[in-house]
């Protein structure tokens, strides 16, 4: 790694200095059962799951998985 060059220039103990992190989250998880449901009463007077309902629901019920990775270390490396 590129950085890991710039630590040994510097006398810097990489082992020390440098973190790496990375994190990874579902938005939401639909649920696994009909009995775990959230159930609401639409405007038509019907009784409909919330992911059908709500638009946000819906929405995050679709979206993939949220990845981030990131490093840190002292600004007097660069």
């Amino acid at each position: 790694m590129e950085i890991q060059k710039k630590f040994l220039e510097k006398c810097y103990d990489s082992d020390y200095y440098l973190h790496q992190d990375y994190q990874s989250q579902n938005p939401y998880r639909p649920y696994t059962s009909k009995a775990q449901c959230i159930w609401v009463l639409d405007e038509e007077g019907s009784i409909r799951e919330l992911s059908t309902v709500s638009t946000i629901v819906s929405s995050l019920c679709q979206n993939d998985s949220y990845e981030d990775e990131k490093i840190f270390f002292p600004k007097e490396i660069l």
